[in-house]
Formats: structure tokens, C-alpha cells, sequence
């Protein structure tokens, strides 16, 4: 391409020469400013528009006419050393000019030559075109032609500067013709300054323009061409068309060109920046309309073009034409590609196109883009390196219409580099007749994190996630939702000839796929890790695997298969290996949640050679056909693998084997479901059948029809509590129609899975047993049941309704006090009082139970006075709620609402010495419900029951000024009457029998009492109380359920704050904070409000 053009430099040395030297006489002046000369006839030497010797030539116009021929050069603005600017020269209809044909010219110097312009209609230059050129270090900035005829022999250029700058020139080509024997066109040039800028200038090639060599729209000898502009609508360059170019010795960048072609014939390159030695950067090039970039040998298109520099940023843009052979965003030889794009959405390439490219530098996050109606003949490629160290990553192949004749790929290694990383392959769209490779290294090295996503389009090859002849893939995805593929069609999430597979993933969903599917393969090394998915309505005509290692020695482990919808013709297995003796397959794992297998499944496979160990199958749900196998080694070891059976539909001529091999052991059969039947059973050295909690009596688990194998085996069976199974029914775990082989085997219950609980919390033992060509399980018709130990819960509740009557009674014999200041603030009679109360207690009962209730009393009192003696008479009326929780050591809970309604009096005779004594009599009827799980049951019921307290008691007070204190005993007896409820619980319902409870309890104890003033006292108390019974029974049938008890000692110690009623306050109130340790711990509240009326 470029290369071809290595007589570049040489003949802008030839043009640099020229311009120092002149012909004929110089006129010395100051200053030529504004002259016109025609020249209408021939002319024997140089002709001049304006002629300054030491000044600037200005504005001044040279015009050759009609057929006059020049044997010089024409000058329209000629200056020694000064400025040409504004000079203008028309070539309208001549014959030939001998010499060059300048529109403004300098000499030397650093004077400028701007704004200068060349119209040429006919005739012949035979030598160059310059609109603006200087010989010395002046800027060449905003000259122009305007070629639209005739013929140049050498070159065309918009803008020459030796030691200056050239910006803003610009020539149009709209006819005649640049003679391929040494011209080109050039926008601008800057020849010999290194800091020199060919910026900014403009070529246009248009209708029947012709250039027979090179087009560039800015060109530096050595510094850098940047931001020109080049645009081709017709005509024809026989060469090739640069945006922008700094020649072979410049270590320059050639940056920010545009090339835009949308009609006419490039024979050769189309490239919108090149350098050679130095960088490349954000170029452009457009291809549409009717374009045509096609010679007799290779005519390629570049956005930028560089042989040891960075090609970064460039971009190429295809809508329409053609292109004979590569399109690329851009390339670098030893350079690095970097961030480049290619985008088609029309058009033709008949070779490669890259989105980047390079023969021996990085190329990194390149993208190629191809859409609507976008044909390439060839591969199409995000980023392409040809060999060396740095690799490719990051690099986009991105099609979503058009065609591609090859393959589509997103990175490409076509000799070898160590890696090739993290590329993507995007199709949802138009045909690939090739492949689709996330990253492709044709010989050697690694691929790793490459993605390819297919949703739609048409694939005729093979699709991969990575693929390499020699070396590592590893964690490559491929995700295929949509699309139509070839009818050999295969996919692979990672493939090496040659080297190791891991972590690669292929997810199919909703398509056919009508080759092979694998997660992973190799041909040579170890294959790991690697997973397969199926799902929806998909379709895998032939085998899928996790991993594959194909015709090798290796190892093959950790390697998935899921299916969860979809159709798999051929077999499927976790991993698998083919031919090969030192190959060990184990670990790997097929899943099948739905679907079909048509063929065999496997956790893993050693085909002719190798051991199979460790491998699982589970299988929930789908449909299998013909084979399942833990681990199948038809010439080695299967050992220790796992069949899991969870659901699923078997075919009737299934076989379901552990481990497949003449030596099999330690093979596993895990059943969680039931009524299956299959062809075969066998090579399971452990069969674990975890029967279904929904299991009846009766049913079977598994049905083998034709051979039933389990000698030596390890039978075990695990039951749900839950199952309904009553003495003397059966459930079969394997029914042998055709008989059952089971010499040596072992049968036996799962620790902890081995009772059945019925609805009234009756265990029973289950057991296993062989029963003619059957295995079976069974609750024996003489088993004797065990009540649940957590039905202790059941008769707590019947303690806590105790603990709360206690409770009432304490507080209806403390009403006293309240009852008797109602009476003293009254006006005598029966005098009505009310009081409340509260209580959060905690019962020790073997296990505990925390109380926490309400309790009320309105009542009337009563005094009759005698001499020695005061009888106090209370009859009243009580209410109380309260909720308990029960704990068990074990864990278990319960918890429910109390509440009682009942009448009760009190009488109390208090004597003048201090001796007082008193008796209380109550009754009602509680009631209450529970809620609660017994040993993980759910259960509740309610219940009621009347109940019957009586208090007994006697003390003595001794008053000494403002303090006294009371010495006293009680005697409390509580019963409750006994109850038959029904319990509701997860199991069913049953009923239960609760006995009566009798609490009998004495307390003993002394209280100091302060008064403070008139009405209030506080108070502190000791006492001892001591439960001798209370203990709460409950049975079903014959079987009594644990019973609680309160029965042992309490200690208290009270504090308390008291306010009388008198006739003046009519309002009472007792507040009481009492520390319990012992049976009763915790802490007590209590507050009593009293009111008189």
C-alpha cells in the first residue's frame, strides 16, 4: 500500500529545488501590487502577473488565453524574499506551459504566501501546479486551484511551504487529468521543518477529475499532518488517497484527517492518516454512495496507517461502494491499535475488515460495527493481530444485519501472542457464513474472559466463546437466545486443540443448535469447571457436555450440565472423555430440572479409557429415555459416584446405574420421590430413599421391570414424622417385577428419620425390611407408641390458670385494707369499694411459664364493732384476664389468653390485743385457649373450667407510735375442675383428658408499716410461701403427657407506698414492687386503686 509510494520524499525534494530557482529576469521593486498580463500568444520564456524583487507581489492576476504556450513558467504573484499573497492565475485555454505554473510564489525568506489562486480549463503544465509555494520558512496558508480541465505532467499542489507551515490550502479537481508518470496532488505540504504543520487543507476530487499517482490532502516531509480534509465524489486517483501523510523520515503524527468518498475509482489505498515512525490518531474515513476502492492488486481502506506508531481513535465509516480487499479502522506494524472502529452498514468488501489491526503491537478495544445491508466477503474482525507479546483485549464484533462471508470474531490472533482477552462477539442480526469466536488465536496461546452473545441472525459455522489451536481458554461465555443456525452447527464456550479448559459457560435458551453443545474442550489437558446450560425450547441435536477431553490423557473435573428446559438428542453428561487411558473424570455434575434426553445422562463419562469418580446426576423434573449414570468407565474404575432422584419422568426402559464399570464401588442412590419406574437397576453400593412426606400406605417409590440389582448394597430409608402410617401399613422402596438380587444387602433406618407421629401425638417406629422381591417399609401391628414429650406443653397451660386464680386470691384477701378505708370514709352500711391490680410473674414447673394478667374487684364492706373486736364483712365480685408463654427445655413454646369471672366474700375479725384472722371463700369459672408447636407441630385448643379457692389465715399486729407490724399466716386452696378439649394440630385433631388441679400453699411472712401523715404509709415485707401439690395432668387415652408442677418454695420480699381513704380523700391507692426468688422468680407489680362511695 503505502509502501509504494517511496518516491514521494524524492520528488517534493525535486519541487523544493525548483522553487529556489527561476527563470528569466527578476525586476527589481519594492512592492507589485495589484497588476494584470494576458497572455494571448505564445511566449518564449517566463511569464509574470506581478514581479517583485525584494517586495511582496499582491493581489495581481496573470491570464493565459486562448492557444498560447509558454517555454517558461507562469507566475501570477512572483516575490525574491518578500510575500505573494492575493495573486491569481487562469489557465483558460492554452497550449502547453513548459515549466510550472505557480499562482504565488517566494523564493526565500519567511515572507508568506496566502490567498493565492489557480483556475486551470485546458492546455497542458508539464511540470507542477502550485496555487501558493515559498522556498523558505514562510507559511503557505489559504491558496486554492481549481482544476477542472488539462493536463499536469508532475504534480498539483493547493500549498507549498519548505520551512513553513501549509494550512488551509486547498485544490479541486472536477476534470482533466494529473499524468501518472510523476504527479500527485497535494491539499498542502511542508518539506523540511520538523515542527512544521500541514494542517487544515482540503482536497476535492470530483465528476472526471483524474490523478493517476497519489492524493493527499495535506503531506509533511518532517513534521506532522494533521486535521485535513479530503473528499471524492467522482473522478479517479490512480494511486492511492490520504487524508493526511508525513513521509518515511518524519517522526510526526498524522492526526484528525477525514477522508470522505462517495463516488469515483481509487485504484489503491484509501487511508485517512499515515505515518510511518510516528503516531496515528482520531482519522477518519468515509466510504458511500457509489464508490470504488479497487486497482489491479490489493486496494485496502484505513482510517490511520502506521508502521512503528499508535494507531488510536480512527475511525472508518461504510455506507455504500466497495472495497476490493481490507477495510480496517486502522493498522500499525509494530505499533499498538487502540480504541479504532469500523462501521458498515452498506456496501461491499470483498477482504478482511477490522475494527483495528496490527502485525505486532497491542490491539485493544477495538470495534467493529456491521448493520442493514453491510457485505463482507471475507472475516469480519473487532481487533486483529498478526503475532508478538502484547495480545489483544477488550476488542467488539458487532453485527446486527448485512453479511459476512467468513467468520465474525472479536479479537483474532492469526499467528500467536500470549493472549487474548476479554473480546465480544454481539450477532442479532444478518447471516455469518463462518464462525462466531468471541477471540480466535490461530496457533498459540491463551484466551481468557472472551464473551460471544447470538439473539438472532443466521450462523452457518460453529459458535465460541474462545477458540485456540494451542493453549489455555478459560472463563469464556457464550449466550445464545436467538438466531438460525447450520445444520452442523456446534457450540463451544472454550476450545483448545491443544491445552487446558476452565470456567468456561455456554447458555442456550429458545434455539436449535443442530451439532454438539460444551461448556469446555480440549483435545490435549486438563478440562475444568467449565458449565452448560439448556433451557426453554431449545434443541442440541447431538451430545452436550460441561467439559469434553477428546482422543487425550488428562484430567476432567468440576464440569456442569443444566438442563431445565429444551430437548437434547444425543447424550448429556457433566464431563466427559474419549480416548484416553490416563484420564480421570470426576466431580463433574449434570442437572436436569426439565426437558428431554434422549439419549443417555451422565455425571461423568470415560469413554474407552479412564476412571469415572465423584460425579453426580440430579434430576428434579424433565424427561429421560434411556440411560442414567452417576459415572460410566467402560475400561477403568466408577467409583463414589452420586445418583440424586428428586422427580422427573422415566421412561419404561430407563436404566439407572451408579457407578457403570466392572469395578464399581462406593456408588450412591439418592430417592426423594415416588412412583417411578425404570427398565434397570444397578451398580449402587448405597441406596438412600428419602421418602416423600405425602406418602400413603401402599404406595410405591420405585418400580424396576426388568434386572434389580442391590447385592452388597446399603439400603437405608428416612421417613417424614408427619406421614400417616398406623399399624401394620407398608410403603414398597423397590418393587422387583421380574425379581430381585440382594445377596449381602444391608437394610436399616436413617438416625432421626425412623418414627411416624399420628394426630394425637402417639410415635411409632418404622422399619425396613426385604419382603420376597420387594423392599419395604412398615410399622410393625405389635409396636408399642411413645407420647410425645413436648405435650407437657398441654397441661402448662392448665398450671398457668392456677397461677393466675392464686394470684386473684392474694389479691382479693389484700382488698382488705381498701375495702375497710371505704367503709370509714362512708356513711356506714354496706359501703361499695373497687380495686385493680397486675401481676408479671414467672413459674419454675420443671420447665417455666411467664404470666402476665389484669386483675379487678367491686365489692361492698362491711364493720360491726363489739368491745373487744371488730368484724369486717366483704362480699364481692372479680374479673381478670392474663396471657402466658410456656418454655420447655427442649425449646418448645406455647402460648394463649386466660380470663375468669367469679363471686367471692371475705371475713375477717381484727381484735383490740392485735390477734386478727380471717377466712375467704371465691368461685367462677376460667376460661382459655393455647396455641403452641408440639415438637414442631402446630397445635391449639380451648378451654374452661370452673374453679374454687378458699383462704385461711391468722396474724398478729404489734403498733408502736407511727409504726406496727403484722405477723401473719395464710393457708390457700385452689381448684380447678378438670376439662376434655380437642386438640387441632398439624397432624389432625384428637381429644385430650385434663384432670382437676389442687393447689394447696401456705405463706408466712411479716410486714413494717410507716405512717407518714394522716392518710399516707409506706410499708416492707418478708415472707416465705410453699406449694405442696398444684401438679397440672393431661392424657390421651392411656398415655399421660408429662405433668408440671409449682410445688417447692418462693421467698419475697415486698416494698410498698399506701395512701388511706378518709371522707376527705375519697380515693385510695396501694403501689407494691415484690422480688420472688425461688419457684416464683422475678419481680411482681402491683397496683391497687380503691374508691369510696
Amino acid at each position: 500500500m503505502g509502501m509504494k509510494n517511496g518516491k514521494v520524499f524524492l520528488r517534493l525534494s525535486v519541487i523544493a529545488l525548483l522553487l529556489a530557482c527561476t527563470s528569466g529576469t527578476i525586476v527589481q521593486a519594492e512592492d507589485v501590487s495589484g497588476k494584470v498580463n494576458e497572455v494571448s500568444e505564445s511566449a518564449e520564456d517566463t511569464v509574470y502577473g506581478g514581479n517583485a524583487a525584494d517586495g511582496s507581489a499582491l493581489n495581481n492576476q496573470l491570464s493565459i488565453t486562448k492557444e498560447a504556450s509558454v517555454n517558461g513558467s507562469a507566475y501570477s504573484g512572483y516575490s525574491s524574499n518578500g510575500e505573494a499573497s492575493g495573486n491569481t492565475l487562469k489557465i483558460t485555454r492554452t497550449g502547453t506551459i513548459y515549466e510550472s505554473a505557480e499562482g504565488g510564489y517566494v523564493n526565500s525568506g519567511s515572507g508568506a504566501v496566502s490567498g493565492n489562486k489557480v483556475f486551470m480549463e485546458s492546455g497542458e503544465v508539464v511540470q507542477s501546479i502550485n496555487s501558493g509555494s515559498t522556498g523558505g520558512s514562510g507559511d503557505a496558508t489559504g491558496n486554492s486551484i481549481e482544476l477542472s480541465g488539462g493536463t499536469v505532467t508532475v504534480s498539483v499542489y493547493g500549498g507549498v511551504s519548505a520551512g513553513g507551515n501549509a494550512k488551509g490550502n486547498s485544490v479541486t479537481i472536477g476534470g482533466g487529468s494529473i499524468d501518472a508518470k510523476a504527479g500527485n496532488v497535494y491539499g498542502g505540504v511542508t518539506l523540511t521543518s520538523e515542527s512544521a504543520e500541514s494542517s487544515g487543507n482540503y482536497l476535492y476530487i470530483k465528476e472526471s477529475g483524474t490523478v493517476d499517482a497519489n492524493a493527499y490532502g495535506g503531506y509533511s516531509g518532517f513534521g506532522s499532518a494533521l486535521k485535513n480534509i479530503v473528499t471524492m465524489t467522482g473522478g479517479t486517483v490512480g494511486d492511492c488517497l490520504y487524508g493526511g501523510r508525513v513521509s518515511e523520515k518524519s517522526n510526526g503524527e498524522a492526526s484528525y484527517n477525514e477522508v470522505t468518498i462517495s463516488g469515483g475509482t481509487v485504484s489503491n489505498d484509501v487511508i485517512g492518516g499515515y505515518s510511518q515512525n510516528g503516531d496515528v490518531i482520531g482519522n477518519k474515513v468515509t466510504v458511500e454512495g457509489t464508490a470504488t476502492v479497487k486497482g489491479t492488486d490489493y486496494s485496502d481502506v484505513y482510517g490511520s496507517y502506521s508502521i512503528d506508531g499508535k494507531a488510536s481513535g480512527n475511525q472508518v465509516q461504510m455506507t455504500g461502494g466497495s472495497v476490493q480487499s481490507e477495510i480496517s479502522g486502522a493498522f500499525s506494524y509494530k505499533g499498538d491499535a487502540i480504541n479504532n472502529t469500523l462501521t458498515i452498514s452498506g456496501g461491499t468488501v470483498d477482504g478482511y475488515a477490522s475494527g483495528g489491526s496490527s502485525d505486532a503491537g497491542a490491539v485493544t478495544g477495538n470495534i467493529i460495527t456491521i448493520s442493514e445491508n453491510g457485505t463482507i466477503k471475507n472475516d469480519a474482525v473487532g481487533g486483529l493481530l498478526s503475532e508478538g507479546t502484547k495480545g489483544t483485549s477488550g476488542n467488539q464484533a458487532i453485527m446486527t444485519g448485512g453479511s459476512v462471508g467468513g467468520n465474525l470474531i472479536g479479537g483474532y490472533i492469526m499467528i500467536s501472542s500470549l493472549s487474548n482477552a476479554d473480546n465480544t462477539v454481539t450477532l442479532s442480526g444478518g447471516s455469518v457464513s463462518g464462525d462466531v469466536m468471541g477471540a480466535y488465536t490461530k496457533t498459540n496461546g491463551d484466551a481468557s474472559g472472551n464473551t460471544a452473545t447470538i439473539s438472532g441472525g443466521t450462523v452457518s459455522g460453529d459458535i465460541y466463546g474462545a477458540k485456540i489451536t494451542s493453549g489455555t481458554v478459560s472463563n469464556n461465555t457464550v449466550t445464545v437466545t436467538g438466531g438460525t443456525f447450520g445444520e452442523e452447527t456446534s457450540v463451544y464456550g472454550g476450545y483448545t486443540e491443544e491445552g487446558d479448559a476452565s470456567g468456561n459457560k455456554v447458555t442456550i435458551q429458545d434455539v436449535t443448535v443442530n451439532g454438539y453443545a460444551g461448556g469446555g474442550y480440549s483435545g490435549g489437558g486438563s478440562v475444568t469447571g467449565n458449565t452448560l446450560a439448556i433451557s426453554g425450547n431449545s434443541y442440541v441435536k447431538e451430545n452436550a457436555y460441561g467439559g469434553l477431553l477428546y482422543f487425550a490423557d488428562g484430567t476432567v473435573s468440576g464440569n456442569k450440565v443444566l438442563l431445565s428446559g429444551g430437548t437434547v438428542s444425543g447424550q448429556a453428561a457433566g464431563g466427559m472423555s474419549f480416548l484416553g487411558d490416563a484420564v480421570e473424570v470426576s466431580g463433574n455434575e449434570i442437572t436436569v430440572t426439565g426437558g428431554t434426553i434422549e439419549e443417555g445422562v451422565y455425571g461423568g463419562l470415560a469413554q474407552l479409557g479412564g476412571n469415572a469418580s465423584g460425579n453426580t446426576v440430579t434430576i428434579s423434573g424433565g424427561t429421560i429415555n434411556k440411560y442414567v449414570y452417576g459415572g460410566s468407565a467402560d475400561s477403568g474404575t466408577a467409583s463414589n459416584n452420586t445418583v440424586n432422584i428428586y422427580g422427573g419422568t422415566f421412561k419404561s426402559d430407563t436404566r439407572l446405574y451408579g457407578g457403570f464399570s466392572d469395578d464399581s464401588s462406593g456408588n450412591t442412590l439418592n430417592f426423594y420421590t415416588k412412583g417411578i419406574t425404570v427398565d434397570k437397576l444397578g451398580y449402587f453400593q448405597n441406596l438412600s430413599f428419602y421418602v416423600p412426606e405425602d406418602t400413603t400406605a401402599g404406595e410405591t417409590i420405585l418400580t424396576v421391570t426388568s434386572t434389580a440389582d442391590v447385592s452388597g448394597a446399603s439400603i437405608r430409608a428416612s421417613v417424614y414424622d408427619s406421614m400417616k402410617m398406623s399399624p401394620g401399613d407398608t410403603i414398597t422402596l423397590i418393587d422387583g417385577r421380574s425379581g430381585l438380587t440382594a445377596e449381602d444387602t444391608d437394610y436399616g433406618m436413617m438416625s432421626g428419620s425412623s418414627t411416624v407421629t399420628d394426630a394425637a401425638f402417639l410415635r411409632r417406629e418404622v422399619n425396613i425390611r426385604k419382603d420376597g422381591d420387594k423392599v419395604i417399609l412398615e410399622v410393625p401391628e405389635d409396636s408399642v407408641p411413645s407420647l410425645l414429650s413436648d405435650t407437657k406443653l398441654l397441661a402448662e397451660a392448665r398450671e398457668a390458670s392456677i397461677e393466675t386464680l392464686w394470684n386473684a386470691s392474694d389479691m382479693a384477701a389484700e382488698n382488705y385494707k381498701e375495702a375497710l378505708d371505704a367503709y370509714a370514709a362512708g356513711s356506714g352500711g354496706f359501703m361499695p369499694y373497687a380495686s385493680i391490680g397486675g401481676f408479671d410473674l414467672r413459674h419454675e414447673t420443671g420447665s417455666y411459664i411467664d404470666t402476665a394478667g389484669l386483675n379487678a374487684n367491686i365489692g361492698f364492706a362491711r364493720q360491726y364493732e363489739r368491745e373487744d373486736y371488730v368484724d369486717t364483712l366483704m362480699p364481692f365480685f372479680e374479673y381478670g384476664r392474663s396471657n402466658y408463654t410456656s418454655h420447655l427445655d427442649d425449646g418448645a413454646r406455647a402460648d394463649g389468653d386466660q380470663h375468669y369471672t367469679g363471686a367471692g366474700v371475705l371475713y375477717r375479725r381484727d381484735r383490740k390485743d392485735g390477734l386478727h384472722y380471717e377466712a375467704l371463700v371465691r368461685a367462677g369459672h376460667l376460661s382459655g385457649d393455647f396455641k403452641g408447636k408440639i415438637d414442631g407441630y402446630d397445635a391449639s385448643y380451648d378451654s374452661g373450667a370452673p374453679y374454687i379457692a378458699a383462704i385461711a389465715g391468722l396474724g398478729k399486729v404489734v403498733t408502736r407510735d407511727t409504726n406496727s407490724l403484722d405477723y401473719y399466716g395464710k393457708f390457700v386452696w385452689t381448684h380447678l375442675g378438670s376439662d376434655n378439649v380437642r386438640i387441632d394440630n398439624t397432624l389432625g385433631s384428637s381429644r385430650y383428658d385434663f384432670d382437676s388441679i389442687d393447689s394447696y400453699r401456705t405463706r408466712l411472712g411479716v410486714r413494717w408499716t410507716k405512717d407518714i401523715s394522716d392518710i399516707g404509709s409506706c410499708y416492707a415485707g418478708i415472707g416465705w410461701d410453699y406449694e405442696f401439690d398444684s401438679k397440672a395432668r393431661a392424657s390421651y387415652r392411656s398415655f399421660n403427657t408429662p405433668s408440671p408442677s409449682a410445688e417447692g418454695s418462693s421467698g419475697f420480699l415486698e416494698l410498698g407506698w399506701k395512701s388511706r381513704l378518709t371522707k376527705e380523700n375519697p380515693w385510695g391507692a396501694d403501689v407494691n414492687v415484690t422480688g420472688w426468688a425461688g419457684k416464683q422468680r422475678g419481680v411482681t407489680y402491683t397496683l391497687s386503686v380503691s374508691r369510696a362511695f
